[in-house]
């Protein structure tokens, strides 16, 4: 972590080893200073590893957004759209938060020149989330589904269910057994672990890389 964490007014604390962006100033208006987090993380295994640990943590603090320098990938990921980029981490987030890059960040403005260049994403809590299921029912099927990247939504609920409980899971909430299951939207995601949280579903301690 070269830059630690910045103070609500985007000031870099003494410690910091390079020189940081300057924030947008859109993002720490008078009224929102005091309720803003800010983090730096570097590096894509690292910056995934940081926010996913602190993914339950985010979605409980009292705090209106949070701004995170992440390599720039990671950001891409974050805000992806159902698809193969689509990300554990960036759906769970999305659930809670408004995601956007809120700035590029060329690697030219450290000193010495990291390898990659980063970006900022803010996250702005929303007033309601998106999710209706709880969340760890959420993460669970999350969890469950990022883990078997490339398999069909049936195959990677077979690896908690029988199948007849994936079938009729599946039924009951209309979706596809042939779609993979990160080209599913946010809203059938929801579906799908309200459907899992009844059936009991545990994924144990299956994939937890954040951003993967």
């Amino acid at each position: 972590m070269p830059c630690g964490a910045l103070d609500a007014v985007g000031n870099a604390p003494t410690s910091c080893v390079h020189p940081c962006p300057t924030v947008p100033a859109s993002l720490l208006s008078t009224r929102s200073a005091r309720r803003i987090l800010l983090l730096v993380i570097s590096g894509f295994g690292a910056a995934a590893g940081k926010i996913a640990e602190g993914k339950g943590r985010l979605v409980c603090l009292p705090a209106d957004r949070a701004l995170f320098m992440v390599q720039a990938e990671v950001a891409e990921k974050l805000v992806a759209p159902p698809g193969p980029e689509a990300s554990r981490l960036g759906v769970h987030l999305r659930a809670y938060f408004e995601v956007e890059v809120a700035r590029k960040v060329p690697r030219t403005v450290f000193f010495p020149p990291p390898e990659v260049n980063s970006a900022l994403v803010c996250l702005r809590r929303l007033p309601t989330p998106r999710a209706a299921a709880p969340e760890e029912a959420l993460e669970r099927t999350l969890a469950l589904i990022f883990s078997g990247r490339r398999k069909t939504l049936r195959r990677a609920l077979l690896g908690q269910l029988p199948v007849e409980e994936v079938d009729r899971i599946l039924t009951e909430v209309g979706l596809d057994p042939r779609v993979r299951g990160e080209a599913l939207p946010l809203d059938a995601l929801d579906r799908l672990a309200l459907a899992n949280h009844s059936s009991g579903v545990r994924c144990g301690n299956q994939a937890r890389g954040g951003a993967r």
